[in-house]
């Protein structure tokens, strides 16, 4: 595996850890009646933002999108990918190997 797919691994661990503990925190804040739609919205954003690296990594790993994302519920409850955004991270972790003739 190379460095920036590790590197983008780890991110992905972190951000899966903060979704846990912000999630946590934030079911905690509504059992206590407290307002927690800022912390809704930053979880949604984040939850995006993994869904999207996720998809970015396994492609990068040799995946197809059939096997990344294979019973994914119609668009009313899950929202389409940004493939723009994809290409974006993919071309960010990408690899170049030159070799030389």
């Amino acid at each position: 595996m190379n460095i920036k797919l590790k590197e983008l691994k780890e991110e992905l661990k972190t951000i899966a850890g903060n979704i846990r503990k912000l999630k946590a925190d934030t079911k905690a804040s509504q059992k206590a009646k407290i307002y927690v739609g800022l912390s809704q919205s930053m979880l949604l954003r984040m939850k995006r933002d993994y869904r999207h690296k996720h998809v970015a990594y396994s492609l990068l790993r040799g995946k197809t999108m059939e096997q990344i994302e294979k019973s994914t519920k119609p668009w009313p409850f899950t929202q389409p990918l940004d493939l723009n955004l994809i290409k974006i991270i993919r071309e960010k972790y990408e690899e170049t190997i030159y070799i030389n003739s």
